[in-house]
């Protein structure tokens, strides 16, 4: 251990389970808040638990790591040189109780004027390498503040935009960002407890206030790991960097000043205090974050703006300049690759723009006016999002970035459902039914299952994050200027046909489900997708296209009222 008073609990310990002994100073922190991911906070490596440090890494498929402290910090080592020098490579033989061989090289490094980024190349005995980077926040002091909140804000940001990347790109599920200081408390539970609001922020209803209790966040942090936000300045760093955080949100959506409200409850005299950790039980929550005055509800009334905001303070850098450039209307960026681009161009132009975007917080806005450019593109209201343009792919991407978390609520049962009677029949093209099936009873189960997608769909309102809301919002305001009569078409383009059909069709690849899927249970989601979006785009079922398909239109009549109510709504 590093400090002798900061150990983890046994019941959220990090356990190594390939190593002998399996232990490591690390605490698994879940569960924060909606859109959070997991996070594992250690203390910064020694000499002799490097590497313990990188088979934790290995073994969670961590993508990225937060370093919020310097190795030496006046004249005292706060952390140990745990990776190479760039261009350089260190290897871990395998050892007693560590039967793995661990390579990390250091392929790449940007420093920055507060924090630096480096990657890394690692790989496990014969495997194939996998990425790995590291952002390091330098400008932290050990019990102290950042100088800005605003460079720290844009730092969390910047590695959310990269774990929400290797959150897609990783076959393991929810892979852990790894964060840590010194002792892996208090800057570490600063950046946390930051990122958690910030993540959550596209989660929040559109029309609802926006709330944080800070305090609460804090303990539930606390029962997992001790003294996590150490000190009172670091909590009310945490609080102003969150005013921060959701006033610039909230700007660069546009939100209408009646719903533009923002609360967060804190204690006006916080007194933090530096927690015990040799019980076996986490502190009581009583006595960590207890101050003089009683809790105090904040309300920071939001302007309407249309652009982002910039605090006056601070400089704009490189990014700004190309987001700005990049945003400027016409768009050009958009008419050069509508007017010459390959499909490839468009892919690979769709994932850079993602990456920058988001990088910078300003992913909603920017999808918004990608948007209203190419439905203005458009020579005929039934074109509106049905080409595969640089718009609908980035849509997509948004859509399944933000909603990925919902899409699993809302669908995962009914595909788990399915799965109890894989052999069970919804084929109702004549040319494809089985001899020993009954074409009546394959129609009743294909009606029963599409009820119950369609239902669940529904019910979901209220559940809809607020990004997807905002792209919703936004695709529906650039359609009523120019084909006002299919606004709820283009919605249910944007929300049916991008976003949640692909996840009926293709649920492996959404994180619903595991494995493969049985061919019964396969075409089944196929066939509900077609009548949900036979649903979405007030279109029936004829004989001139899929004839079989015209026993759903009774469904399709009845479910098209209720349809269109959610998409106004939505």
């Amino acid at each position: 251990h590093r400090y002798n008073d900061i150990v983890p609990y046994d019941a959220s310990r990090v356990v190594l389970h390939k190593c002998t002994p399996d232990y490591i100073n690390a605490s698994h922190i879940q569960q924060l808040m909606p859109g959070t991911p997991n996070f594992i906070a250690t203390q910064g490596p020694t000499k002799t638990s490097t590497r313990v440090f990188w088979e934790m890494v290995a073994e969670y498929n961590t993508g990225v790591i937060v370093m919020v402290t310097n190795t030496i910090e006046g004249s005292r080592i706060k952390c140990d040189q745990y990776w190479p020098d760039i261009n350089d490579t260190v290897t871990f033989e395998p050892e007693k109780g560590y039967p793995n061989r661990i390579t990390v090289e250091h392929v790449d490094e940007q420093d920055g004027f507060t924090w630096s980024e480096r990657v890394f190349s690692l790989r496990i005995n014969d495997n194939e390498p996998r990425r790995v980077v590291q952002y390091h926040f330098t400008d932290w002091p050990d019990y102290g503040t950042p100088e800005s909140p605003h460079g720290f804000v844009q730092f969390v940001r910047t590695a959310m935009a990269m774990q929400q990347r290797v959150t897609q790109s990783v076959k393991a599920k929810d892979p852990p960002l790894v964060v840590h200081c010194s002792a892996g408390v208090g800057r570490t539970g600063t950046f946390i407890a930051t990122y958690a609001v910030l993540a959550s922020l596209h989660y929040m209803r559109r029309d609802k206030k926006i709330s944080w209790n800070l305090e609460d966040l804090v303990r539930r942090m606390r029962k997992q790991r001790v003294a996590m936000v150490q000190s009172a300045a670091q909590f009310e760093f945490m609080f102003k960097a969150t005013l921060i955080a959701a006033d610039q949100f909230m700007r660069a959506i546009d939100l209408t000043p009646e719903n533009s409200g923002v609360l967060l409850k804190k204690q006006s005299k916080a007194k933090l205090i530096r927690q015990p950790s040799r019980k076996v039980d986490p502190p009581s929550p009583k006595s960590s974050l207890r101050g003089k005055s009683s809790s105090s509800m904040m309300k920071v009334p939001l302007r309407k703006h249309s652009r982002r905001a910039r605090p006056a303070n601070r400089q704009p850098t490189a990014w700004d300049h190309l987001v700005q450039l990049l945003s400027e209307p016409p768009l050009a960026i958009a008419s050069i690759l509508h007017q010459c681009a390959t499909r490839k161009d468009i892919e690979e132009a769709t994932v850079s723009l993602f990456k920058v975007f988001a990088s910078q917080g300003l992913l909603l806005p920017f999808m918004c006016k990608l948007a209203e450019w190419d439905i203005n593109m458009c020579d005929g209201e039934h074109l509106v999002f049905r080409k595969n343009s640089l718009a609908t792919k980035l849509l997509t991407a948004t859509l399944k970035t933000y909603g990925q978390g919902f899409l699993k609520r809302v669908l995962q049962p009914l595909v788990d459902k399915m799965m109890e009677t894989p052999d069970m029949s919804y084929e109702i093209n004549p040319a494809m039914v089985d001899k020993a099936d009954n074409l009546g009873v394959n129609r009743s189960n294909l009606k029963r299952l599409t009820e119950s997608f369609f239902n669940n769909i529904m019910d979901s309102i209220n559940r809809v994050p607020l990004a997807v809301q905002v792209l919703c919002h936004g695709v529906a305001r650039a359609t009523t200027k120019k084909f006002p009569e299919v606004k709820c078409t283009a919605v249910g383009s944007c929300f049916f046909l991008r976003f949640v059909m692909p996840a009926i069709v293709s649920p492996r690849a959404h994180n619903i489900v595991d494995g493969p899927l049985p061919p019964r249970v396969q075409r089944g989601l196929v066939l509900v997708s077609k009548v949900l979006q036979s649903v979405a785009n007030s279109t029936r079922f004829s004989g001139f296209k899929e004839e079989y398909m015209e026993c759903m239109n009774a469904f399709v009549n009845l479910a098209s009222t209720r349809g269109i109510e959610f998409l106004n709504k939505v």
